[in-house]
């Protein structure tokens, strides 16, 4: 029965994230291919006449972004793979409990000799590798569209496989906390408004830290805080290690506290009968 469990969490898993795998490769490629068009000149004059409050927001320094580097760097902090990667997350997370109740599933899984804790243990690590491959078909759609740019100077994408990291460890914790939710919740559309909501609002804080220097604090209170994907590309070699620790030890260490969580509360709580 064990086995039947991973293959049908698998099997719940691969269409969403073969959609979000497809949508993020084919962006990916877009984005570092379109970049290059522009001239590194009149891309800096660009950048030299944008107002003041550019520099607080934007998380690449404005005088990188005409580097090769830190032009698809800026990928990393777009907005589309944001969204793309966190609802695909939210979505994943909210599946693992209050999916399986909403769809009346449940009950056939408990029926099953299998011990609770191991329906959310196996959500969490085909979630986990999940989360992984889409972070390497990033890279890959990165590297596709380098080759298709042919860049004046190579790209270092060991360097750059860093950031790409700092990705996975966001989409691993914003899986956890929905997971968490889920855990909790017997509906599965009120889970991905929460889910949700947690995002939006965790994003809204990471800015307006940077935006005035009194809301600065406001980044410890946020998970994005501790997400800095230039922070680890442009680290020196002796002060990455300490930087890794700090940004994506902080991830990894609060998505694993939540799955653990997660699973204590459903191997405790008493679930509502199928409507």
């Amino acid at each position: 029965m064990r086995w039947a469990l991973w293959a049908k969490t698998f099997n719940d898993a691969w269409i969403l994230t073969a959609a979000a795998g497809a949508l993020l490769f084919v962006f990916s490629g877009l984005y570092v291919y379109m970049g290059s068009q522009f001239e590194d000149e009149k891309l800096n004059v660009i950048l030299e006449n944008l107002p003041d409050v550019f520099s607080k927001v934007t998380p690449i320094p404005l005088s990188q972004l005409i580097t090769p580097l830190g032009r698809i760097a800026g990928l990393l902090v777009d907005p589309t793979l944001f969204l793309t990667c966190g609802l695909w997350a939210v979505a994943r997370g909210s599946d693992a409990v209050s999916g399986e109740l909403n769809r009346g599933t449940m009950e056939l899984l408990l029926a099953q000799p299998v011990p609770r804790y191991q329906i959310v243990l196996v959500q969490a690590v085909v979630t986990t590798i999940c989360a992984a491959l889409l972070c390497l078909i990033v890279l890959l759609g990165c590297y596709l569209g380098v080759w298709l740019a042919q860049y004046k100077t190579g790209v270092d994408f060991e360097r750059y496989s860093r950031g790409v990291f700092n990705l996975f460890c966001l989409n691993y914790v914003i899986a956890a906390v929905t997971t968490l939710l889920s855990s909790v919740d017997r509906y599965r559309w009120r889970t991905l408004a929460l889910g949700g909501g947690f995002m939006v609002t965790q994003l809204i804080v990471k800015v307006l830290s940077r935006l005035k220097e009194q809301f600065e604090p406001l980044r410890y209170c946020t998970v994005y805080g501790a997400y800095e994907p230039w922070w680890l590309i442009d680290a020196k070699p002796e002060a990455y290690w300490t930087l890794f620790l700090n940004l994506n030890g902080t991830l990894l260490a609060i998505g694993t506290a939540c799955f653990i969580l997660a699973t204590i509360i459903f191997c405790k709580r008493d679930l509502p009968a199928p409507l």
